[in-house]
């Protein structure tokens, strides 16, 4: 059975890795939003490790100090909220950006929606405009999380290798706070990041913080 995670744990972790306060968040909110929220603090803590410096802005380009950010989909140029994202920049150039709960569209033509995307800055700054949802052949990381309090079903596995395919497989990891060796099977046999009892102090975390620094130093380098 998968040892359960205290709100209070996964705030902690939050207000470890982010620098600025969630105005959206907070120890009442569903431990499945925070576990995204926890998830997306590891990529941005990512992103530093390989020399990116990371600031907030919401949908309109303003740079904020408190950050919005997602409880449920939606489209990355949303109005609902002056929802926030991480800007990551490079050389003085902001290179990509990081979002929580933001559709995005397959080869297939199809939008999915990804619990956690790194996308390219000028790709997501084209699908605000636009109003569409960015492409998934500008996504560097593409991360789908599942919070549970017991072991990770074998049809949530087949469900991500769907999905997976469907995403061309590149930017896709999977990630559970619980444990699920078949599901871990599934996945490593047809060669797709899983990541297993991936909660706050476990070292599934540098393992998947490392991951996710080689993803995006791959895709810096593919798209210079």
């Amino acid at each position: 059975m998968a040892a359960t995670v205290a709100a209070s744990t996964l705030v902690q972790a939050i207000q470890s890795s982010l620098t600025v306060p969630i105005k959206s968040h907070s120890a009442s909110s569903p431990g499945y939003d925070l576990y995204e929220v926890y998830l997306f603090g590891l990529c941005v803590q990512a992103a530093e490790s390989i020399g990116m410096t990371v600031s907030f802005e919401d949908t309109s380009g303003r740079p904020t100090t408190a950050l919005t950010l997602r409880a449920s989909p939606s489209a990355i140029w949303s109005q609902v909220q002056q929802f926030t994202h991480a800007s990551l920049w490079l050389k003085g150039v902001v290179r990509l950006e990081v979002h929580l709960g933001i559709y995005v569209r397959a080869g297939s033509g199809v939008s999915h929606e990804g619990d956690v995307v790194v996308l390219e800055a000028t790709e997501a700054a084209r699908a605000r405009v636009q109003q569409i949802d960015p492409r998934v052949n500008q996504a560097a990381v593409i991360i789908e999380a599942k919070f549970h309090g017991s072991n990770v079903r074998l049809r949530t596995g087949r469900e991500f290798l769907g999905l997976a395919v469907d995403l061309g497989g590149g930017p896709s990891i999977f990630v559970s706070s619980s444990p699920g060796s078949s599901v871990h099977r599934l996945l490593s046999y047809r060669n797709r990041s899983g990541h297993f009892e991936l909660i706050p102090g476990s070292t599934q975390e540098n393992e998947l913080k490392s991951q996710v620094a080689t993803k995006l130093r791959d895709y810096l380098a593919r798209h210079p």
